[in-house]
């Protein structure tokens, strides 16, 4: 996983901060998964970061995250939250070697940050390469092919996973 992938990378040393909302189980259960993992991991895990309730106090929330200097931050908030956090950070902290955020893996992520977006991951959800066994649906390829024609670009996972629900709704009325 993520923090495997750091240490083959020289990056076991430090530390890791984690930022969450205050409210919600998404938010609270992949925080606290991460925690576990970076803990199991040997990675010091610092106290919770939480988002504040107002986007204008993110300045804070930025400069105290560069201040307690961690290697790895993993950001787990709404798309906006994590998309604006990285934008203030901008260049505060070098010592980041990777940043996780749930949004990462959307075309829109990179485009609304541009180079900032260099050093982020996020979540896979979808394998466009994966060879599956069907019940419904078009194969991976195909789909990839349909959309691709429809609006002149590869789908973005949320757009996999809106199909996947059509499949699903489709199933349970028929």
């Amino acid at each position: 996983g993520l923090f495997a992938c750091l240490i083959r990378c020289g990056a076991a040393e430090g530390r890791v901060a984690i930022v969450k909302r205050r409210r919600g189980t998404f938010s609270a259960e992949v925080a606290s998964g991460a925690h576990r993992q970076a803990e199991r991991s040997g990675f010091a895990v610092l106290p919770p970061f939480f988002y504040p309730n107002e986007p204008n106090q993110l300045m804070s929330l930025a400069e105290a995250l560069a201040a307690a200097d961690p290697v790895v931050l993993i950001a787990v908030g709404r798309y906006a939250d994590d998309v604006t956090l990285i934008r203030t950070m901008g260049h505060m902290s070098r010592r980041i070697k990777l940043i996780a955020a749930v949004g990462a893996p959307m075309r829109a992520f990179w485009n609304d940050l541009e180079g900032l977006a260099d050093g982020c991951i996020g979540p896979s959800q979808w394998e466009p390469e994966a060879a599956r066994t069907l019940d419904v649906g078009l194969s991976s390829a195909a789909f990839i092919e349909r959309f691709r024609q429809r609006f002149g670009q590869i789908p973005d996972y949320p757009a996999a996973q809106a199909y996947a629900a059509g499949l699903i709704l489709q199933r349970c009325v028929a």
